[in-house]
């Protein structure tokens, strides 16, 4: 599912910052890390160590930061691991 939605977002040649629920909750961060692998793009993956606030604050600096010229990995959230 990962693979074919990362596909999808950068036929475009677009960058994706994707934001998971803790790793040690879910399979969705390694599964996410999986699909990485598989598609040739600019795609930086985020265990937000967390279920749902962390992810709120990512989705806002992801929304903030390219604005400001940041990379796409300086948009992750501060101190969570990145893929």
């Amino acid at each position: 599912m990962f693979e074919e939605v990362f596909r999808k977002l950068t036929c475009d040649g677009s960058a994706v910052l994707s934001g998971s629920i803790a790793a040690g909750l879910s399979t969705t961060y390694n599964a996410a890390v999986q699909a990485v692998r598989l598609v040739e793009a600019c795609i930086v993956c985020v265990d937000s160590h967390s279920i749902v606030v962390p992810i709120a604050h990512l989705t806002l600096a992801a929304a903030r930061h390219p604005a400001q010229g940041a990379t796409l990995e300086e948009c992750g959230y501060p101190g969570q691991n990145v893929a």
